[in-house]
């Protein structure tokens, strides 16, 4: 080897340097026509996963170097290696060459294991190719015997290229640490080969004056301070790679938990690592801490979130920390393990000191318990367990919260506001927790207590999201719909991009027959929340009340075909198709869920029947109904009128269809309304059915109600005045009947459609007692 690149041939070919090149092209092409070039597709490839290779997979560490982000990143590299490698290639030999290569490439992907953040995922040759670059650095240097450098000149333009190189990959993305690890060990290997040479030329330049002299360099070879210190580098990365495993994989064989940086939160869920994901009860982004850890062949993700910093930042430490000790007990199944692992890792992200990690001990262990017996079906011995968590010289929300959620499942109404009180005294100053604790009151049916808290909340805080979303959720349940739309205007002028307020607003606009402009509110929020199924019916039914029963049925469809044994997507779509007029689309889709005891499926089943005119089986339908949901007053009355029209005229065509006795309608429908209140609505309308009071009178009551109750009562008054005619005969009334039902426009009362068919029924009857089927 000589001093000087100078002395390297120009037309040197740098075969190596252009078969490695030509393989990672190749291997560039065949991952990209298997996937896209993501997180997710470059894991599987091969990618460095800090935690992956500290769970073992320690081939990642050289795989990494065959995989590119995109074809700039492959162009680059390539030309870098081409360029670097013909020099360096030429001058160390292709032995050498391929050891600086290599050699880097293992530098740069443990200091990438020892330096970043477990989550870190890298891939690119970019390290190895730096250490080529590093290894270009002695050929335009002089050292002396003890490595200083001698030709300053040379060595401060290589040392500026360097820096040069390396600061242009300090960019979002790129690993800086692979790099610099790579630079490091290529200018230690290049000096070490270097050095070797020049000792090994010199000795055999005197090996013929002076023999015994020779020895004596040769043995400089392998005394001299330059390879000792480029040993010492690369045996450092090596001990830095080892003991970062050693951090995480301590606990391996109960289970690996890591604690990982929250950018790297979006990395690990397109990795697909969030198998089982579990966030704190306090739920606004972005999450502080990710906890990440090995279950199986995968990884479970463990997401906490935070509340307002600046509001009651030790309410977020203890909150964290507790949550934490909680997801790593539950990974490790050993509270001591868990403890101690986390004492020793945690204190790196510099949120919890030892006295809180032990505050949190105990409450930890009796959160855990309780999750446990919930699991058991011991809720009783789960609050038993989040009352001991509860307590101590630090107080947690999180065991309240979930006390609340228990007793609220419960029905233990009064023990559960009484813990929404507790709640609120002891953090009245956290935006975030009042916000929760009126909702919390909202579901409670204690509207009025939430409104009272928020209001006093919002004085303090007057321009706090959550509090303006909680107090309109508060107001929309006390049916003062003005109030809440303005809150929820109001939140959209603080967060325009709000996915929640426009859904809010959406059902604001709908609870008061603004149906248009609530299917323009649900849009938005599809649009900022993603295409979600929930979402989509919700536009649905105000499509439906505005009278775009086509467009319904379409998302329905769509939500059907992604969710077929969805139970929840029957009821908007029965009533989509029979907006439209599908009776038998309703039957095919329901009918195999007939076994299920669920009176929304058999309600809609018994009005596709009603309406494709088979009376028997829309009089079984209803009479499930009424056994599963003896309450359903639509159910009874139906079933009235269906059974009224089969033991008149119309019944004969059903005679030999296996209808069962059909019984005393009108005994049964008194018998329904006998203990209810008189007024109560609809017992007006099964009085007027029977006899008891005049159309004329009904509709009167009809018309005492305010807006918008009295369009719906008048519609379902209109409806059953016209079915009441039918039976009496008088096909005119029941026509004018039905056409008024139609015009009140109530589009989302089911009485709406059912009068719109049968009016269409009633036309296409030859005579009074004979509607056909449509």
């Amino acid at each position: 080897m000589n001093d000087s690149s100078d002395s390297i041939r120009r037309d040197a070919v740098p075969y190596l340097s252009l078969l490695i090149a030509a393989v990672n092209a190749l291997i560039f092409f065949v991952v990209r026509h298997d996937c896209a070039l993501d997180y997710g597709c470059l894991y599987r490839w091969g990618g460095e996963f800090n935690v992956a290779v500290a769970a073992g997979e320690w081939w990642r560490l050289l795989t990494v170097a065959w995989l590119h982000w995109d074809f700039g990143h492959l162009i680059l590299n390539c030309l870098a290696l081409i360029y670097f490698g013909r020099a360096v290639e030429a001058a160390y030999g292709a032995r050498r060459f391929l050891a600086i290569y290599f050699g880097g490439l293992v530098a740069s992907s443990l200091a990438v294991l020892a330096l970043a953040a477990p989550a870190t995922m890298t891939a690119g040759a970019s390290g190895a190719i730096f250490a080529v670059i590093g290894a270009h650095v002695p050929l335009n240097t002089r050292l002396d015997r003890w490595g200083v450098l001698m030709n300053r000149r040379a060595g401060v333009v290589q040392a500026s290229t360097v820096a040069l190189l390396f600061f242009s990959s300090m960019g979002e993305g790129v690993s800086v640490t692979g790099h610099l690890g790579g630079l490091v060990a290529g200018m230690a290997l290049g000096a070490w080969f270097r050095r070797v040479s020049e000792i090994r030329d010199r000795a055999t330049r005197r090996e013929r004056n002076d023999s015994a002299k020779a020895c004596v360099i040769r043995r400089e070879a392998h005394t001299l301070p330059v390879p000792v210190i480029a040993g010492l580098v690369v045996a450092g990365a090596v001990l830095l790679g080892f003991n970062r495993t050693a951090q995480l994989g301590r606990i391996s064989g109960a289970g690996d938990l890591y604690v990982v940086d929250d950018t790297d939160i979006e990395r690990a869920r397109v990795l697909g690592f969030a198998r089982d994901l579990r966030e704190a009860i306090i739920e606004a982004p972005p999450p502080d801490v990710i906890l990440l850890r090995r279950e199986g062949e995968g990884y479970a993700l463990g997401v906490l979130g935070s509340v307002n910093h600046s509001v009651d930042p030790d309410l977020v430490r203890r909150e964290m920390a507790l949550n934490v000790m909680v997801i790593a007990q539950q990974a490790l199944g050993d509270t001591e393990l868990a403890f101690a692992m986390l004492d020793f890792d945690l204190r790196e992200t510099e949120r919890f000191d030892p006295s809180l990690m032990a505050a949190v001990r105990e409450p930890a262990r009796n959160l855990r318990r309780a999750k446990d017996l919930l699991v058991e079906g011991d809720a009783d011995g789960a609050l038993d367990a989040l009352a001991a968590a509860s307590q101590g010289p630090q107080y947690f929300l999180s065991p309240r919260t979930q006390r609340l959620a228990i007793l609220e499942q419960q029905g233990r109404i009064a023990d559960a506001v009484a813990v929404a009180d507790e709640i609120r005294s002891l953090f009245s100053d956290n935006a975030q927790v009042l916000a929760q604790t009126g909702s919390a009151y909202v579901r409670l049916g204690t509207p009025e207590r939430a409104l009272s808290m928020l209001d006093q909340a919002l004085a303090t805080h007057p321009d706090e999201p959550a509090l303006i979303n909680a107090r309109g959720v508060a107001l929309e349940s006390l049916q003062r719909y003005a109030e809440a739309e303005r809150d929820y205007r109001d939140l959209l002028r603080l967060q325009p991009e709000a996915a929640v307020a426009h859904r809010n607003l959406g059902d604001v606009l709908e609870a008061t027959r603004r149906y248009d402009e609530a299917v323009l509110a649900y849009t938005r929020a599809l649009e900022l929340a993603g295409d979600q199924s929930w979402l989509r019916v919700l536009r649905a039914w105000a499509m439906i009340g505005a009278g775009r029963c086509p467009e319904a049925r379409a998302d329905l469809e769509l939500v059907h075909q992604r969710e077929p044994g969805n139970t929840k997507i029957f009821a908007p779509l029965a009533n989509a198709l029979l907006c439209v007029g599908d009776f038998a689309g309703v039957i095919a889709r329901l009918a195999p869920f007939a076994d299920r005891p669920d009176e929304d499926i058999h309600r809609y089943l018994g009005d596709a029947y009603f309406l494709a005119g088979d009376l028997s089986g829309a009089l079984g339908e209803y009479a499930r109904v009424r056994t599963l949901a003896p309450a359903n007053a639509y159910a009874s009355m139906i079933h009235y009128i269906v059974a009224r029209r089969l033991a008149g005229p119309e019944g004969a065509a059903f005679a030999g269809a296996g209808l069962g006795p059909i019984g005393d309608p009108d005994r049964d429908l008194a018998d329904y309304i006998a203990p209810l209140p008189p007024d109560r609505w609809p017992v007006p309308i099964a009085r007027m059915l029977l006899g008891q009071l005049s159309p004329e009178d009904l509709l009167a009551v009809a018309a005492a109600r305010p807006q918008p109750e009295r369009v719906d009562w008048r519609c379902e008054a209109l409806y059953h005045i016209g079915e009441r005619a039918w039976l009496a005969g008088d096909r005119a009334a029941a026509l004018d009947a039905f056409d008024g039902a139609v015009a009140t426009g109530a589009t989302a009362m089911m009485e709406y459609d059912l009068a719109r068919w049968r009016a269409r029924q009633v036309r296409a009857a030859g005579s009074a007692g004979e509607a056909r089927p449509l």
